[in-house]
């Protein structure tokens, strides 16, 4: 399952609540994913 979007989707896509449905074996360029963390 990927979660929210990327550049190339449209705004509507962007938002984290999004799902979308994934072949395990496909294989994109514009999947990944992001860290995070806070400013101590």
């Amino acid at each position: 399952m990927n979660r929210g979007g990327s550049w190339n989707n449209d705004a509507s896509n962007g938002r984290a609540s999004n799902r979308n449905r994934n072949d395990p074996g496909n294989r994109n360029d514009n999947l990944g994913f992001r860290l995070a963390s806070t400013v101590a």
